[in-house]
């Protein structure tokens, strides 16, 4: 573990040294999260003040996050957002080693590099918490929606752009041309120092115009440019790369050869 008093090269040397420290860092080096958190990007997402909003639709709950879509003002200006809230365990209250920041920071080395502006990504409109809302004695929303984890502490949330009529990709709306861009906006991702550590189709929504975009940086572990070339991080990009090529060149056109097949034959035994 480093000292405070560790020079920059020694600091470096930490990281590229060995994979297993690549892995479990979040865990092991708390100055990651503080180059994280101080990193110019980072001030791209603001903080809300307040948040007001009514809920359209509940998407999923998951183990540690909720996905909905709701009614609310960006900006003063009235529209529909996707409100996404992470569960705050205790222990994870001060050092934020948890989904939200993860996801946060990627969305804020996102917007840095103008990849939201470009389409590939959502835009993130800001991030909530909801614990200041019991701080000023006003834990409207927190009653609205209480803690579907049981949890003592209020969630945090990020606000989304919403995609209207945005689906996930899959045989039924797969293109042989959505392949090369979703590929290379996911090399693009990496380029700036993020790996998305949850390739699937889920996470790549078609919009109703054919292009498609990239979701769900929960898991994401954004670096800093002076150790991109570390070894375990050029692995792990190969490896989303390689894995992702294959989803879009294999696994969904062999699925939607099937499914054709399939319409096939029901057409031809309906008549």
């Amino acid at each position: 573990m480093m000292n405070d008093d560790s020079s920059e090269e020694e600091h470096e040397e930490f990281f590229r040294s060995d994979p297993w420290k690549w892995r479990h860092l979040q865990i092991i080096e708390p100055r990651w999260i503080t180059w994280v958190l101080t990193s110019p990007s980072f001030s791209c997402i603001p903080q809300l003040d307040f948040l007001e909003y009514s809920v359209v639709e509940k998407y999923e709950t998951k183990e540690t996050t909720q996905v909905m879509k709701v009614h609310t003002k960006v900006n003063g200006i009235e529209k529909l957002a996707i409100l996404k809230l992470y569960q705050v365990r205790a222990r994870y209250r001060d050092t934020r080693l948890d989904g939200f920041a993860l996801e946060l920071v990627a969305y804020s080395n996102l917007t840095h590099h103008g990849f939201c502006d470009e389409g590939l990504v959502p835009h993130c409109y800001g991030w909530y918490d909801f614990a200041s809302e019991l701080q000023d004695g006003a834990a409207v929303q927190v009653r609205r929606h209480p803690s579907m984890w049981e949890d003592e502490l209020p969630p945090r949330a990020l606000l989304l752009e919403y995609i209207e009529d945005a689906v996930p990709i899959s045989a039924e709306n797969y293109t042989p041309q959505m392949a090369p861009a979703v590929i290379e906006a996911l090399d693009r991702i990496h380029s700036i120092g993020i790996i998305h550590k949850d390739i699937r189709t889920l996470n790549i929504l078609v919009r109703p115009d054919g292009k498609t975009i990239w979701i769900d940086f929960e898991s994401a572990h954004t670096f800093p440019p002076e150790v991109m070339d570390a070894q375990w991080i050029i692995f792990r990009s190969t490896l989303e790369m390689s894995h992702i090529w294959s989803i879009m060149n294999y696994k969904l056109p062999r699925e939607q050869r099937r499914l054709l097949r399939h319409h096939k034959y029901q057409s031809d035994h309906d008549i």
